[in-house]
């Protein structure tokens, strides 16, 4: 059997490894859910749309952007 890894929404990097040992990171990255496909996915790895307020009002995983561009 290889590793586990889960990768919670707030960045919290979980790895089981082989022997039994947990290894846990907290990264400063977030998980977003796509207002294409309505999956989550890191927030660095997508687009937001942003009003003038640089709110964002859309984001779009890194799939969908490119499901949608020529």
């Amino acid at each position: 059997m290889g590793e586990l890894r889960l990768i919670k929404g707030d960045g919290t990097d979980i790895t089981i490894h082989r022997d039994d040992s947990v290894t846990m990171v907290q990264h400063k990255r977030r998980m977003e859910q796509c207002d294409g496909c309505e999956k989550y996915a890191l927030e660095s790895e997508g687009t937001a749309y942003c009003d003038d307020k640089l709110e964002i009002i859309l984001w779009f995983c890194h799939k969908c952007v490119l499901m949608n561009n020529p």
